[in-house]
């Protein structure tokens, strides 16, 4: 079986994911420095604020490419939890716990 080839709108989709996953935090990595000596705590924000560059392209991309509808429908499923309580009771305690021991 011969695989299909992409249509061009998924394509340019996923080059935009990738171009916008890449110039936000690289955007913000090159600012922060610069920011850093008026204002650090801008600068400490603006260094947060470039992990979300991947999710943030994630958002823009599904949103401009299938509308606001699926795209609330997409976060939806982004959200709903697949995993039993005891699971998800560990992953909110367990780094803490061992950043504190780490600590001590």
């Amino acid at each position: 079986m011969t695989p299909r080839p992409a249509s061009s709108s998924s394509v340019a989709s996923i080059l935009a994911f990738f171009a916008l996953a890449f110039a936000w935090p690289w955007a913000c990595w090159l600012l922060a420095p610069k920011l850093k000596v008026y204002s650090p705590a801008a600068a400490n924000a603006l260094t947060l604020a470039a992990g979300i560059g991947p999710s943030l392209a994630a958002v823009l991309v599904v949103g401009y490419s299938h509308g606001r509808d699926d795209l609330h429908c997409w976060l939806l499923r982004c959200l709903r939890w697949r995993v039993g309580w005891l699971v998800a009771l560990l992953a909110f305690i367990l780094p803490p716990l061992f950043i504190g021991l780490a600590g001590a």
